[in-house]
């Protein structure tokens, strides 16, 4: 799930003409829900939605939540946040959740901030939507539940712990067993391991990725470990 937040003094959406949504000041939300995304990474978004202290104190400085300021939110569905640039000049969009995934959770969404005391008001789903805003700032920040702590208790399985488990398993050292087909009459023969030089630099990562899975997990537990000291929060 990944979500772009704009400190706004006013913004509105407007579908065919006619505004479906405006807000004072508050945050623009654009969200974009992708494969595999649920009420868990939907809640931890939204908590940092609500808790992020980005608006000013009375000394001028971002000392203050969206909660603690009274501010209200203008949530907008936005696939494009899963564009794929890699080939070509035309984006794909393949890692975006279907629709009829998506949309439930855009809705589920704004119900989380609305129970959490804040006015929402939303785009449509769906729809060409022309998004006006005043960002005050500017200030604007990018949301990723792969690159975020979940709350301690919960295992993160976003693609960084699928890529150090790949990356640990692609790199170990292997063994491989000697049956071709038309020696069925002979005992299979294990065929020497590469050379210590050709295998050092993946035992070497192998044991990297499993120090920082472990790291992390430890950390995702234990409170008496800073986070920072493995990962971005």
């Amino acid at each position: 799930m990944r979500a772009i937040i704009q400190r706004v003094s006013q913004a509105s959406v407007t579908v065919a003409n006619e505004v479906v949504g405006a807000i004072g000041p508050g945050m623009v939300v654009l969200l974009g829900i992708g494969q595999g995304d649920t009420t868990q990474q939907l809640e931890h978004i939204g908590r940092k939605i609500l808790e992020l202290r980005i608006f000013d104190d009375e000394s001028g400085k971002p000392n203050i939540s969206l909660r603690d300021s009274g501010g209200a939110v203008l949530l907008v569905s936005q696939f494009t946040l899963y564009a794929d640039t890699s080939r070509g000049r035309r984006p794909g969009y393949a890692h975006a959740a279907h629709p009829d995934i998506a949309a439930p959770l855009i809705d589920q969404m704004a119900a989380f901030l609305h129970n959490n005391g804040v006015h929402v008001a939303t785009g449509r789903f769906g729809a060409e939507m022309q998004v006006a805003l005043v960002n005050e700032g500017p200030y604007t920040i990018i949301l990723d539940s792969d690159t975020l702590n979940l709350p301690a208790g919960k295992i993160h399985t976003s693609s960084r712990f699928i890529r150090l488990i790949w990356g640990a398993a692609s790199h170990a050292p292997t063994y491989t067993v000697n049956n071709t087909p038309g020696a069925a009459t002979h005992a299979p023969t294990i065929l020497p391991p590469p050379s210590l030089h050709a295998t050092l630099p993946g035992i070497t990562r192998f044991f990297h990725n499993i120090t920082v899975l472990w790291r992390a997990i430890v950390c995702s537990h234990n409170p008496l470990i800073p986070r920072g000291a493995t990962s971005r929060s």
